[in-house]
């Protein structure tokens, strides 16, 4: 009950970490997914032991021989291999840390489609090839002041990115007077409080050197208006503003998931060294996971790359806390090679098949789906789930066993078998 519990808690927890993003569908997505595990553990731990007491002949009758009887032989081997595995391991941390925070990622929905071949992106290219790149967004400055206007609507022009600026005053001039333009015409470009400057750059919908034309039209804007009184308007702000939430919000989602998994890890074993290392065996696997897309220069969507992150992290740190706590019951009883051995025979089949669940899944959601931002979520999960599962099977009985003396000496209460 207790490993269930805090398995089943981490998990929440790393759902739950994504309600505190000010992007909303953090929101949702934390309290949908969190919802749906509280209703599994109520329902594991109540109706599946009174179901399996009235089938228990059905369950006899339909039984049969075990794939695999036991994994001595797999034990062995990863015992052997324990000591090369960790120094593979230890190598990979700093390569996979610095990479995991060199990917580009994408914020907007510019590449929704991962089909190149997809109408919508047709129709973008053949539009593109005809008339040219063009990329509009809307700059809003108070009014009254002609000459300010005049001025940084030159100044714009001066920007390599930006084709054309459309306002008042290059359109109307500040030589006639407003009260005779046509009220039809003045209110496209004049409203009550504000001036309106259409400003087309040759820029995609997001990247760099989009959001750093917009950090341009902004600085440019604000030699002569109070920033607080500039809005800008259109595709590429409202991404390049996202981008800024978002950044921010990973922040958040990543620093409460991990001290909140932290506090339950510690509660449950109380063991720093047992939480400290668990953590820090998935916190790996995700960077693993995610450097894999740097070194293909593959670019990501944010948003898969939040919930990838929260999701991991909770979800796949329930392998880790099954292996620990077999490991500590069996370490109490028998040596570290025992102990160590006899916990891969006794948790690897159950590892294995919640594993291969989220695995299959996120694969199946990855090839299946033409949406490439599911498609990523489907991806990612299913390679952040197989990094995960190879750490904890062949990386964390090493750890386990050269920290034996750390792990007695900093948990509280835990008596482990003496060596001879």
């Amino acid at each position: 009950v207790g490993s269930i519990s805090s398995s089943a808690l981490t998990t929440i927890i790393g759902f739950a970490a994504l309600m505190f993003m000010k992007f909303k569908i953090g929101i949702d997505m934390g309290i949908v997914m969190s919802k749906s595990i509280v209703i599994s553990l109520i329902t594991i731990m109540t109706f599946l032991p009174a179901m399996t007491m009235y089938c228990y002949k059905l369950i006899d009758k339909t039984r049969h021989n075990m794939l695999f009887k036991n994994f001595n032989k797999f034990a062995k081997i990863v015992q052997k291999a324990g000591l090369p595995i960790l120094i593979i391991f230890l190598m990979l941390i700093v390569p996979s840390r610095l990479a995991s925070d060199k990917i580009t990622f994408l914020y907007g929905a510019s590449k929704m489609f991962k089909d190149e071949q997809a109408q919508i992106n047709t129709d973008r290219e053949e539009i593109e090839d005809l008339f040219g790149k063009s990329n509009q967004l809307v700059l809003m400055v108070p009014k009254g002041d002609l000459a300010k206007e005049k001025l940084l609507t030159d100044d714009l022009k001066e920007n390599k990115n930006i084709n054309s600026v459309i306002s008042y005053i290059n359109m109307v001039g500040s030589e006639i007077p407003m009260e005779y333009v046509p009220e039809n015409s003045l209110s496209m470009l004049i409203s009550k409080n504000y001036s309106r400057m259409v400003i087309s750059i040759d820029c995609d919908a997001e990247g760099d050197k989009t959001f750093k034309t917009i950090n341009d039209i902004e600085k440019t804007a604000g030699i002569y208006y109070d920033k607080d009184k500039i809005y800008i308007c259109g595709e590429s702000p409202s991404t390049y503003d996202l981008m800024n939430t978002v950044q921010k919000d990973n922040k958040v989602v990543n620093s409460i998931s991990m001290l909140a998994i932290f506090l339950v890890l510690l509660f449950n074993f109380k063991s720093v060294s047992i939480a400290a290392i668990l953590l820090f065996v998935i916190k790996v696997a995700i960077w693993i996971n995610f450097s894999i897309p740097y070194f293909r220069a593959e670019q990501l969507n944010y948003i898969s790359y939040l919930i990838i992150s929260a999701i991991q992290l909770g979800a796949t740190v329930d392998y880790a806390i099954l292996y620990a706590s077999r490991y500590l019951e069996n370490r109490q009883i028998k040596d570290k090679k025992d102990a160590i051995l006899s916990t891969i025979n006794d948790t690897t089949l159950s590892i294995l098949t919640s594993a291969s669940i989220m695995i299959l899944a996120g694969f199946m959601l990855g090839f299946g789906s033409g949406n490439k931002i599911i498609s990523e979520v489907g991806m990612l999960l299913g390679k952040g789930t197989l990094c995960s599962t190879l750490l904890v099977l062949f990386v964390l009985p090493k750890l386990l066993t050269s920290l034996d003396k750390v792990i007695q000496k900093t948990s509280l209460g835990l008596k482990l078998k003496e060596e001879l």
